[in-house]
């Protein structure tokens, strides 16, 4: 059993994905993704993982964004605050020094690409 199993984010996610979790939620939730990376590594063809990454992101209509600094975190609020995206005026808060990554979901797209999701991540 993962540390991680008793944390509530967890059980969120496992939730989130529709997995049972179950004692477990950490497990399920890897084989879960590694079952999503193999369907995109047999649909995509990928030469190294930038092309991985791409496909993945295609595949799960998200875009994901690196923070490496303040100007990154600050450029990306003043991208999307501006475009009626309210949820990320609170992102300095959201994302904390503990946390690692964060996955918001756009309000205002034009309906050709509705489901597009950011994740927000440090690497």
């Amino acid at each position: 059993m993962s540390r991680l199993d008793s944390k509530p984010q967890i059980g969120k996610l496992a939730s989130d994905l529709g997995l049972k979790g179950f004692g477990k939620p950490v497990a399920e939730i890897v084989d879960h993704v590694r079952r999503k990376v193999r369907k995109v590594v047999k649909n995509y063809k990928c030469g190294n993982l930038a092309d991985l990454l791409s496909a993945a992101a295609h595949d799960a209509k998200t875009v994901f964004r690196e923070v490496h600094c303040d100007a990154d975190l600050n450029q990306i609020i003043e991208e999307f605050v501006p475009q009626g995206e309210t949820i990320f005026a609170n992102l300095r808060n959201e994302l904390r020094d503990q946390d690692y990554a964060i996955t918001l979901t756009r309000r205002r797209l034009r309906s050709e690409i509705r489901n597009l999701w950011q994740n927000v991540a440090r690497p």
